[in-house]
């Protein structure tokens, strides 16, 4: 599948900063069940630049999840994909947090 395929089925996201240079971006996502992947670009600028990630190497990594509370963890640069392969579907808040490279992803309306 080439790169504007995969495009066309992303589902509209972004990930907004919250103040100027703050480095730290948040976004509301409604993720269908099962289907719970995420990594953050720092860029749009292709699938290979500035990729940020739960791993540097290319390959999903299942997170911990709390129920109610969600998931805390560290960032890297890399492609590895954070994957919760038992959601249910509905809405999540996701930070992304440059400067400590760090990920929080909680429950939300």
């Amino acid at each position: 599948m080439d790169g504007t395929n995969r495009r066309r089925q992303m589902p509209p996201c972004l990930l907004a900063d919250d103040a100027i240079d703050s480095k730290i971006y948040t976004g509301v996502f409604d993720i269908p069940a099962g289907k719970f992947q995420f990594r953050f670009y720092r860029s749009l600028s292709g699938w290979d630049v500035d990729p940020i990630g739960a791993q540097v190497d290319d390959n999903p990594v299942d997170i911990d999840w709390i129920d109610g509370v969600g998931f805390k963890g560290t960032v890297f640069e890399g492609k590895g994909s954070f994957q919760y392969s038992s959601w249910a579907g509905g809405k999540i808040k996701i930070t992304v947090n440059l400067k400590a490279m760090t990920v929080e992803m909680v429950p939300a309306e």
